[in-house]
């Protein structure tokens, strides 16, 4: 599949994605020990993901969850710390 169609974990195409246009974010596999070492904390939508065993929020029975009435791009700790800089200190 090509990099156009990937979806992270967080249901967001990730060609739309500012953090991983700008080469800081290489997945949300490869990203989460980055953003834990520079962070401090992985991302929630991946942790999630990983916990319910699907591949990303639109894979998820439940219709609403705190993590997707938070989404956006600021929200998103790859987006805030690899891109922006922010290390939520």
């Amino acid at each position: 599949m090509s990099d156009n169609h990937e979806i992270g974990a967080c249901g967001s195409a990730c060609y739309i994605c500012l953090s991983k246009e700008s080469g800081a974010c290489q997945g949300c596999e490869k990203s989460q020990p980055l953003l834990i070492e520079k962070a401090g904390y992985g991302c929630p939508f991946y942790e999630c993901a990983r916990r319910l065993d699907v591949a990303n929020c639109l894979r998820c029975e439940k219709r609403s969850c705190d993590l997707k009435r938070g989404l956006s791009k600021g929200y998103c700790p790859a987006y805030t710390c690899l891109v922006v800089g922010d290390t939520g200190a």
